[in-house]
């Protein structure tokens, strides 16, 4: 397989980072949300600016990750996706992102 087509067959190192790091603050954010109550007051203030804080790295990790897209495309959907099943990913996506931006943007 021709070089450049195989790097953009997947993505690359710095989409993956950025993937799981936005991934891993959202799940860290979201148990932090659920459980504030179960800290006790002394810890309640401690939990809310972890939680807040969080909630800006995950804003500005979305919007280093949306920037980094601008320059490295994704990788081609599989051949074998139909033209409704492509078009409701790239909707899907869209959403996704649109939440990782509105989300933390309410909370502030």
């Amino acid at each position: 397989m021709n070089p450049a087509l195989a790097s953009r067959a997947r993505y690359d190192r710095v989409a993956i980072f950025l993937h799981w790091s936005v991934a891993l603050l959202i799940a860290a954010a979201f148990v932090l949300g659920l459980t504030v109550d179960e800290f006790g007051k002394t810890y309640e203030h401690m939990v809310v600016n972890t939680h807040s804080l969080i909630g800006l790295g995950v804003l500005l990790l979305t919007l280093i990750r949306i920037a980094w897209r601008f320059g490295h495309p994704a990788p081609p959907s599989p051949q074998a996706m139909s033209a409704w099943m492509k078009a409701l990913a790239r909707i899907t996506h869209a959403a996704l992102y649109a939440l990782m931006l509105a989300v933390p943007l309410i909370g502030l």
